[in-house]
């Protein structure tokens, strides 16, 4: 279980008639003494949650928390990887709060796409309900014998420099879908891309609805000229009001997909994974070879001669 991972803790909190409490807009890092430092985010504000409605704070609607961020520091077993992707999911649903799991709908592209590009397989895709294959099962690339469980697929994706977390760090929320989300509160993403300046890569695993939530809560951080949208088009309509000329020395790419979400019914498996794969996990796997290789060449000797 997750549960043995203190910084994998969820942070649930379902309060049908308090809002979630105030978050300091302020995160920390170490340095290379070990000391604690305090980082402040310049793009970052807190707004405050309003009080539910009568109508809003009924039994069916309540207040839940994300999880913390899924790096290779939650994993003492592994050494030292550059995050280069921080891929943000919107606000974790009911089932992967309940299983304290990131995307931990059986149906959520997440988790069956990275398998297939980091080279192990999710699950068998048997439906538990029909004893019938998924759909998506056919397309696997790894067989039965690569399922691992769900605590070797998240290692397997933070060793190889990929970071996960939520755009929305509290909300209150009716049901699972993105469109319900309201009153929320952001996580500090400009913190943590602070904290984690090798990473090149921002990716919005929900499509435009995700986007949107994004844009919301760091529309000005958009506009300060730290992030750039990728190539495709659904990224470059997140920025369309933004001067080209700002995003010129950008340093992160913000990638704008193909939604994981089992609800974007109109794309299929194949499209979801060829998209994550060109646009995500290819241009991510070629930035930790390249980390590689850069510390490789650090730590070769240096011939000596006479």
């Amino acid at each position: 279980m997750l549960k043995a991972w203190p910084r994998l803790a969820v942070r649930t909190r379902i309060m049908a008639k308090q809002p979630p409490t105030k978050r300091r807009k302020t995160s920390t890092t170490t340095d290379n003494k070990g000391t604690d430092k305090v980082i402040t985010s310049k793009y970052f504000s807190t707004p405050t949650a309003s009080k539910p409605s009568s109508s809003s704070s009924s039994s069916s609607s309540a207040y839940t928390s994300s999880f913390e961020p899924l790096t290779w520091k939650c994993f003492p077993s592994l050494e030292e990887v550059e995050v280069h992707t921080l891929i943000l999911g919107t606000h974790p649903s009911i089932t992967s709060l309940k299983e304290n799991r990131y995307f931990g709908h059986k149906m959520n592209a997440f988790w069956w796409i990275a398998g297939d590009c980091l080279g192990f397989r999710r699950a068998d895709g048997i439906s538990p309900s029909t004893q019938k294959p998924y759909t998506l099962a056919q397309y696997l690339r790894h067989g039965e014998e690569k399922v691992i469980p769900y605590e070797e697929q998240v290692k397997v994706f933070a060793a190889n420099g990929f970071a996960l977390w939520d755009i929305v760090q509290s909300c209150q929320r009716k049901g699972s879908l993105d469109s319900a989300i309201r009153n929320e509160t952001p996580n500090d993403i400009p913190g943590f891309c602070q904290k984690n300046p090798s990473l090149k890569r921002i990716v919005i695993a929900n499509g435009s609805t995700g986007s949107n939530f994004f844009l919301k809560h760091f529309k000005e951080w958009c506009f300060s000229g730290d992030l750039k949208p990728a190539e495709n088009t659904q990224s470059q309509k997140v920025f369309a009001s933004i001067p080209k000329e700002k995003l010129e020395n950008a340093r992160i790419t913000f990638v704008s997909c193909v939604s994981v979400s089992p609800a974007a019914a109109g794309f299929t498996y194949l499209q979801k994974r060829n998209f994550w794969e060109e646009h995500v996990y290819n241009p991510g796997l070629n930035e930790k070879l390249k980390n590689e290789k850069k510390i490789s060449q650090e730590n070769k000797p240096t011939e000596q001669h006479e």
